[in-house]
C-alpha cells in the first residue's frame, strides 16, 4: 500500500523528497535544512520563529500529521493599557529541533518571538542563540527606543550575547558578530564602535555601516583572518586589512581596499582600489597625515578611475596602466611612479608634480607653490636682476655705487685732498643711492599693502579688490578664475590683474 505525503499543490507517492521544513513523526524530530534560513552574512543565519511555527501548522494539517499530537503552543501579541506582551511559541508534546550539519560550524539567530527552541534542539555543528527577554514585559516598539537606531558595540566594556538588552547604549555587546545579529533582528543599519576593537579570524561583516564618536578615540584594527568587505565609515580610525565601501570624516591607515569613496578623511600608508561599479573613486577634501607619503596603488584590473578633489598632502601613485584620472590638488606633492605606464592622469592645483611615469599621459595643469616661489626668489642669483625698475636691479645698482665709492676712498688711501670735483661725485652718487633706497621702500610698502591691507571680494562681478591702507580706496582689482578659466568664487585657481 502506497503512502502519500501532504505537498502545497496536491499529493505525491512514496520517493517524494521534501524540499524544506520536516517533521519525523515516529521521533518526532523537526528537521530544519540550513538553507531555508536567511543568510546574515559570515557563518550566521537568521530564522523567524513566527514564520516557522506557520511551517509547523502546515505540516500538523498534512494528511499524515493530522494524527499527531500538535508541536507548539502558540500565545499572540497582547496589548495591556498601551503595553504589548510579545508573541510566544512553545514546542511541546516531546519534540525537538535539529538544524541541518552541513560538516561545518554556523550560527542560527532566533527572533520574532519568545521560544524555548534552544531548549529543545538536538546538538550538533550548529549553535543557536535566542532574543528571548525576560517575560518580555516591555514591547519590541519599546525596546527599539532604547537602541535609537544603533547598535553600540564595545569590547572593553562589552558582554556577548543578543537578548535584550545588549547592544543598545548603556549595555553594549563586546563582540561584531552579536552587534550584526542584534542589528538584523532589529533591522538596525547602523553599529556604533567604542573605544579601540580588534578583528581576527572569525569577525566579519558585510555592507554594515560602522561609527564613532572622536576617530581619535574609537579606533577599528581590522587584521588579516577577519572579513569586512563592503562596509562603510564615519568619524573613525580605520587600520588594516579590509575591502571598504565609503569612509567620512576617518583617518585610514595601511592595506584598505578603497572601493566608494572618501570625504574629510586622512590617510597614511598603502591603499589599493577594488573594481566596483561605477568605477570611479572619488576622494573630496582628502589629505595624507605623516611627511611620509601615502603610497595610493591602483590594482591591476583597468576598471577604477581615480577622482581627486581638492585633496593635499604628499601622494604616490603607482600602477596606472589605463583609464583617465584626474587629480586637483590644493596643495602638496603628486609623484607618479615608474610603474606607470599606461592611461592619462591629469593634473591641476597648486601642487609640486613629480613624474618618473614611463608611457602614462600626463597633462600638467599644476601650479606652483608657495615654497617654490620663496626657493626661486631667495636662491635667484643676485647677478641675474639687470632691470633697474625691479627690486633686484636697484638692490644690485646699490651695490656697484658703494663698492665703487669704497675703492675711491680706498685709492686715496684715505686722505683728506679729496679735491671739489671728487666731492661732487661723492655727493652725486649718495643722492643716487638715496633716491633707489626710497623707491625700494615704496615698493617694499607696495607688497605689505598687498599682503595685509582689507580685500574684498565681489560674488557678482566674480573680483578681488585690494584697498589702500584706507580700506577705501581701491589698489587693484583681479578677476577670479576657476581651473577651466571661467570667472567663478567656488573654486579659484587663478587671479588676473584688469
Amino acid at each position: 500500500m502506497s503512502q502519500f505525503l501532504y505537498v502545497d499543490n496536491g499529493y505525491a507517492t512514496d520517493g517524494y523528497v521534501q524540499t524544506g521544513i520536516t517533521i519525523n513523526w515516529d521521533t518526532r524530530v523537526i528537521f530544519v535544512p540550513r538553507y531555508t534560513l536567511s543568510f546574515a552574512g559570515g557563518n550566521i543565519y537568521n530564522m523567524n520563529v513566527d514564520t516557522f511555527r506557520l511551517v509547523l501548522k502546515d505540516l500538523e494539517d498534512s494528511i499524515e500529521g493530522i494524527v499527531f499530537p500538535t508541536t507548539h503552543n502558540h500565545n499572540p501579541p497582547v496589548t495591556f493599557g498601551g503595553v504589548t506582551i510579545a508573541r510566544s511559541v512553545e514546542i511541546i508534546n516531546g519534540y525537538t529541533v535539529t538544524f541541518e550539519d552541513v560538516g561545518s560550524s554556523y550560527i542560527v539567530s532566533l527572533f520574532g518571538a519568545n521560544n524555548n527552541i534552544v531548549d529543545v534542539t538536538n546538538l550538533n555543528n550548529v549553535s543557536v542563540r535566542s532574543s528571548n527577554s525576560a517575560g518580555l514585559a516591555q514591547s519590541f516598539e519599546l525596546e527599539q527606543l532604547s537602541f535609537d537606531n544603533h547598535v553600540t558595540m564595545n569590547q572593553a566594556t562589552g558582554q556577548a550575547g543578543t537578548g535584550y538588552p545588549l547592544g543598545n547604549r548603556t549595555n553594549p555587546v563586546n563582540n561584531v558578530i552579536d552587534a550584526c545579529l542584534i542589528a538584523d533582528i532589529r533591522s538596525i543599519d547602523t553599529i556604533f564602535n567604542r573605544g579601540i576593537s580588534t578583528f581576527g579570524p572569525g569577525d566579519s561583516a558585510t555592507g554594515r555601516m560602522f561609527e564613532g564618536l572622536n576617530l581619535n578615540n574609537d579606533r577599528m584594527i581590522i587584521t588579516p583572518g577577519a572579513m569586512f568587505i563592503g562596509c562603510d565609515y564615519v568619524k573613525l580610525w580605520v587600520t588594516g586589512n579590509a575591502i571598504g565601501g565609503t569612509f567620512q570624516e576617518s583617518f585610514v591607515e595601511n592595506n584598505m581596499t578603497l572601493v566608494g569613496g572618501a570625504k574629510d578623511c586622512g590617510f597614511l600608508g598603502t591603499c589599493s582600489f577594488y573594481p566596483a561599479i561605477p568605477n570611479a573613486f572619488q576622494m573630496f577634501d582628502c589629505h595624507t597625515t605623516s611627511s611620509t607619503a601615502a603610497v595610493v596603488t591602483l590594482i591591476a584590473n583597468p576598471a577604477v578611475n581615480i577622482l581627486m578633489h581638492r585633496c593635499s598632502g604628499r601622494w604616490i601613485l603607482q600602477n596606472v596602466t589605463t583609464g583617465s584620472h584626474v587629480l586637483n590638488m590644493t596643495a602638496g606633492e603628486i609623484e607618479l611612479h615608474p610603474s606607470c605606464t599606461g592611461g592619462t592622469v591629469t593634473v591641476r592645483g597648486t601642487v609640486n608634480l613629480i613624474d618618473n611615469s614611463n608611457g602614462t599621459v600626463v597633462i600638467d595643469g599644476s601650479q606652483t607653490t608657495a615654497d617654490q616661489i620663496a626657493t626661486t626668489t631667495w636662491e635667484r642669483l643676485a647677478a641675474t636682476h639687470v632691470d633697474p625698475l625691479t627690486l633686484g636691479g636697484m638692490v644690485n645698482a646699490l651695490n656697484t655705487r658703494t663698492q665703487n665709492i669704497l675703492n675711491y676712498s680706498i685709492g686715496l688711501d684715505m686722505k683728506a685732498d679729496i679735491t671739489n670735483s671728487k666731492v661732487d661725485d661723492v655727493l652725486t652718487d649718495t643722492n643716487s643711492i638715496i633716491n633707489s633706497l626710497s623707491l625700494a621702500l615704496d615698493i617694499v610698502n607696495s607688497i605689505l599693502k598687498y599682503n595685509s591691507n582689507r580685500t574684498r571680494i565681489d560674488k557678482n562681478d566674480k573680483t578681488l579688490t585690494v584697498y589702500d591702507d584706507d580700506g577705501v580706496t581701491p589698489i587693484t582689482v583681479f578677476d577670479l578664475k576657476d581651473f577651466n578659466g571661467v570667472a567663478s568664487i567656488t573654486e579659484i585657481a587663478e587671479r588676473v590683474p584688469q
